[in-house]
């Protein structure tokens, strides 16, 4: 099933050159310069929060733990972003922090763990289908 959900990062961006930091790159930058040349650096830079679309996939089916053992299955799940696009339709998917990634990642994963499965694509032949959603 696919996902899309607001997200939103925090980066530093310097209209002169154009460049756009995270805030540890924004932070390194005042290391080894004397403190009377800070409100320099800080003018040259406008804090952004970058509002990101991100959309991914993924799926949930829920163990079935009774009745037969040859129906029984464990636990299934697995959620992969696909993008993250700014309004622009910029990609900032490669652009993500690690921390930042996670954090993405954790959200689409609640989505997924949360949501409901995809009837649209009812495939009498799987095995799973003809379970509710708790598996019964």
């Amino acid at each position: 099933m696919s996902y899309s959900f607001k997200f939103e990062i925090v980066r530093w961006y310097n209209q002169n050159t154009e460049e756009w930091l995270t805030e540890k790159e924004f932070d390194d930058k005042f290391d080894g310069i004397p403190e009377d040349q800070h409100e320099k650096i800080y003018e040259s830079f406008t804090e952004e929060i970058v509002k990101l679309n991100v959309k991914g996939s993924g799926y949930y089916r829920p163990a079935k733990i009774h009745g037969d053992p040859y129906d029984c299955y464990p636990e299934e799940f697995d959620s992969e972003i696909e993008s993250a696009e700014d309004d622009n339709g910029y990609d900032w998917l490669n652009e993500l922090t690690d921390s930042e990634r996670k954090e993405a990642e954790s959200e689409l994963a609640s989505k997924v763990y949360h949501g409901k499965p995809d009837y649209d694509n009812y495939d009498p032949g799987d095995k799973y289908n003809g379970f509710d959603y708790y598996g019964y």
